[in-house]
């Protein structure tokens, strides 16, 4: 039986409808394509119809007639349904992914408007428009968008037109926004998953099957996400590319500085593809590339070490970022992290080959990118800001909000680290009853924090390792205590809880909060605070030199850029009392860095919000560095 289009669903729907004869010319119409196609469509709707022995009636000068017979075929109405919901109207944006991808495959030599017209049951109009955003789209990759006799086709380098189709399978297949459990992760890796793209066929993507099979035996390890998704489908393009003898040019991929681990793999997986099509040596420095950019590690005996990604120019540029960042980071979070740490050595292992994507202007594509916002906005944006300001000192390309999201996990695991483990002394003079309901309270809300004892306020007076406690939870006032002190009732409400939780949060239990930089601003009159009416005066805000503007979080917003002095200004709307906008200037990248931290500190941090909350004019932030 022969499947029916939309638009042929469509003309057997008309003639279903009409009571009369009709002509091919006023289905056209109806249509709005051509006679010609009219009458290619119903050729393939008469062979729709034959299994039911139904033939459409032709009469000369008159048209074509639907026999009444099929207006009680059930079975017909069933089937004419089932294709009807088959063959819903596509949509302009999966039109014009689709024409998108055909352009990218190039099995075709050009496509034809009229063909699409026809084909997707819409005007040329609306083809020639495709074809203009789709030129667009193209431009981001060096693509051009010609015209031939035989109709549209992508021109030019054949690395342009790899990274195109990477970032069409981005677009069709966004990660999933959340943690992935263990069976997710496995699924993920099924072959379903990269067929479904509808780019590559199947004997493409057992190849690549095995080719990671390969990765994973020679590096005695699973690749983790986002890095299998991410290599697999580069593997993928590679081979659905040297299949169709559409090779890298001599000239457009050969990495300086080859690592030798790393070149080996590429030459492995290069002899794979060459067991079934012909592929030159320059696919290797394209599949070389990818595996440098990514995360592997090799766990042999003669390799039990992670891998550099870079020569060792690269290599000292990746620490050199990690730890400036890290500077700046842990400064605004008002905490401190051994120098041996796991997380600080994971975040150099993340930032390596970050840095030959960015080198390479390769795009990972990030599965907790919104949640990182929705929960952690804050901490992405300063993340952002001062990566900015790092990619400026060293001539790096931006860093993408995608490896920024990731950037920012280890941070924030760090903040989480240090809130694990707190160790809290109870302090009461309370009944034996109302003081176990109060450990009770504390134990179901800080499951992960530790309460060393209870002790009655004579007992205090006697304790003799106040250093190694964190924070000292009383029902009664304490004064001149050497560590911070939480005043709560007898049964704990749920603002004594919210007032724990804030200060454990506010991570100044460890370092002093210190403003020095902006203290110093204020003091000279380059830091102000001022009161807006609408969101556009500050909009307009701007100055000649460079500069950015991020979010950070729901109620910040942020502009920073290299000027010729410090200075800082503040900006809050009195009816929108938690929305602030913060403009900072510097002279230098690691001045503006400074101003960044103590900025994050001031505006984001529990303690900070508590002094700046009653703060709407310059001579207001005195209080705020009186009591710092």
């Amino acid at each position: 039986m022969s499947n029916l289009n939309a638009r042929q669903v469509k003309c057997l729907k008309l003639l279903w409808q009409e009571q009369q004869f009709r002509s091919a010319g006023y289905l056209a119409e109806k249509l709005k394509v051509s006679d010609k196609t009219v009458l290619q469509d119903l050729k393939v709707i008469q062979e729709y119809l034959n299994p039911y022995h139904v033939t459409l009636i032709r009469k000369t000068g008159r048209g074509i007639y639907l026999p009444e017979k099929v207006r009680g075929n059930q079975e017909l109405i069933s089937s004419l349904e089932s294709e009807g919901e088959e063959a819903g109207p596509m949509t302009t944006e999966a039109r014009r992914q689709e024409i998108t991808k055909r352009l990218l495959l190039m099995d075709e030599r050009g496509l034809s408007i009229q063909k699409l017209s026809e084909e997707f049951y819409v005007s040329r109009a609306s083809i020639v428009n495709d074809f203009k955003s789709i030129e667009r789209w193209g431009e981001r990759y060096r693509l051009e968008l010609i015209k031939n006799r035989r109709g549209r086709m992508f021109v030019g380098q054949e690395k342009g037109i790899r990274h195109a189709i990477a970032a069409w399978i981005r677009e069709r297949n966004p990660s999933k926004n959340t943690e992935i459990t263990p069976g997710e992760y496995m699924s993920s890796r099924e072959d379903s998953r990269f067929i479904h793209t509808g780019f590559f066929t199947e004997e493409e993507n057992s190849l690549s099957g095995e080719m990671m099979e390969y990765l994973e035996a020679e590096c005695g390890q699973m690749v983790s996400e986002p890095y299998y998704s991410y290599l697999r489908d580069h593997i993928l393009i590679c081979i659905s590319r040297v299949k169709r003898k559409h090779f890298i040019g001599t000239n457009e991929e050969k990495p300086q500085e080859l690592q030798e681990v790393q070149l080996g793999l590429a030459r492995g997986l290069l002899e794979l593809i060459r067991k079934k099509w012909e592929a030159p040596e320059q696919e290797m420095y394209y599949l070389y590339k990818y595996l440098i950019t990514s995360d592997l590690v090799v766990k042999k005996p003669d390799h039990s070490r992670r891998l550099p990604a870079e020569a060792p120019e690269g290599f000292d540029l990746a620490r050199m970022v990690a730890e400036e960042l890290t500077k700046c980071v842990l400064k605004a979070l008002r905490i401190t992290v051994d120098d041996n740490s796991d997380l600080l050595n994971g975040l150099l292992q993340h930032v390596r080959p970050m840095l030959n994507r960015l080198r390479y202007d390769i795009h990972i594509q990030s599965s907790i990118l919104e949640d990182t916002k929705e929960n952690y906005g804050e901490l992405l944006g300063l993340c952002q800001s001062a990566l900015w300001c790092i990619s400026h000192k060293y001539s790096l390309k931006e860093v993408n909000l995608n490896e920024v999201s990731y950037i920012a996990t280890y941070y924030q695991a760090m903040l989480e680290e240090k809130r694990m483990g707190k160790r809290i002394l109870v302090v009461s003079n309370s009944g034996f009853g109302t003081t176990q309901l109060l450990v009770t309270k504390i134990r179901q809300h800080f499951p992960l924090y530790e309460i060393v004892d209870v002790v009655s306020m004579i007992q205090l007076e006697k304790w003799k390792e106040l250093d190694k406690i964190d924070l000292l939870v009383s029902t009664m006032p304490l004064e001149n205590m050497p560590v911070p002190c939480i005043l709560v009732s007898a049964v704990m409400s749920d603002a004594d809880i919210r007032n724990i939780q804030d200060t454990m949060s506010a991570s100044w239990l460890e370092e002093q909060f210190s403003l020095e930089h902006l203290e110093e601003q204020y003091r000279k009159g380059k830091l102000e605070l001022h009161t807006v009416e609408c969101m556009d005066s500050v909009r307009g805000i701007h100055s000649p030199y460079r500069e950015k503007r991020f979010p950070w979080g729901h109620c910040l917003e942020t502009v920073i850029g290299l000027h010729t002095e410090n200075r800082t200004s503040i900006y809050r709307r009195k009816e929108e009392t938690d929305m602030w906008y913060l403009v900072a200037h510097a002279r230098t990248y690691e001045e503006l860095l400074e101003q960044l931290s103590e900025s994050y500190q001031m505006l984001c941090s529990a303690k900070g919000r508590k002094l700046t909350e009653r703060c709407y004019r310059t001579e207001d932030l005195k209080t705020v560095f009186d009591n710092q």
